[in-house]
């Protein structure tokens, strides 16, 4: 097992489906915000695998949706009432600008309600031995003040999940922009968490959020064509004060990591 002195309160370097090389603290749980979006994705992609919808079924705005797209400081993008788009936008709008208004419709659409969405969350999370509690598809909390938690090993179940059941999906977050399309508007946008490489790392997907006091980083990379996933979870963001960019702090944490593996 490689030892880091990670600056993260949790922290984990894997081989996906494989071994853990170096793990800190990660059975601990830590508040996490749009991180969260990853488990509904899972449940909206194992929707259209067993029928229940398709990629090309309609979602339509609601004046509910529409009223919190244009109210809500989460929303970054402003629907209409009636507006139409497809899952395969929402799925795009929801994995890469974290688009809450597209979580949404799609909980509505599969699920019904919020309420049931959560009741098949949490029985989704114990079925799979995942430990966490999600109340928001997207956001650190609740309306009823509930906080979204995971640990570094329960992100590592997810994006297993994930990767295994749906491998298209790395390629989805590797978009480097994309266009939304609606009956209504065309926007185009670029993907702020598009990297190609850290170091000599090749990135196959990066996910990085930012919450009040903390920072979280998640890295999907290959290194002799196989995956890694490397985690830094409740970075203090006073430690960006003394760094430039969340790169900097990736690189120096898993320097070493990636030399040994290279060794091998």
């Amino acid at each position: 097992m490689i030892k880091l002195s990670a600056v993260a309160q949790s922290s984990i370097f894997a081989e996906l489906n494989g071994k853990i090389i170096s793990k800190k603290n990660v059975r601990k749980t830590f508040p996490i915000s749009n991180l969260s979006r990853l488990v509904l994705i899972y449940e909206v992609l194992s929707a259209i695998r067993s029928k229940k919808i398709s990629l090309d079924t309609p979602l339509i705005v609601s004046e509910k949706i529409s009223l919190f797209s244009k109210k809500d400081r989460s929303a970054a993008m402003h629907f209409q009432t009636g507006e139409f788009f497809t899952v395969k936008q929402a799925i795009e709008i929801l994995l890469i600008i974290s688009e809450k208004s597209a979580a949404y419709l799609l909980i509505e659409k599969i699920f019904g309600n919020l309420e049931k969405w959560r009741s098949e969350t949490a029985r989704f999370l114990k079925q799979e031995k995942i430990n966490g509690l999600i109340y928001e598809p997207v956001g650190l909390i609740s309306r009823e003040g509930r906080e979204n938690l995971l640990s570094a090993i329960s992100i590592l179940k997810v994006i297993n999940k994930l990767v295994n059941d749906f491998p298209k999906i790395l390629a989805m977050t590797q978009k480097k922009q994309f266009i939304f399309q609606s009956d209504r508007q065309v926007q185009f946008y670029r993907n702020p968490n598009f990297k190609q490489r850290i170091n000599n790392l090749q990135i196959s997907a990066f996910f990085a959020e930012k919450n009040q006091k903390s920072s979280n980083f998640i890295s999907v990379f290959k290194i002799k064509d196989k995956l890694y996933l490397s985690e830094l979870l409740a970075v203090d963001n006073t430690f960006f004060n003394r760094e430039e960019t969340a790169d900097a702090l990736i690189n120096n944490q898993f320097l070493e990591v990636e030399k040994q593996l290279w060794q091998e």
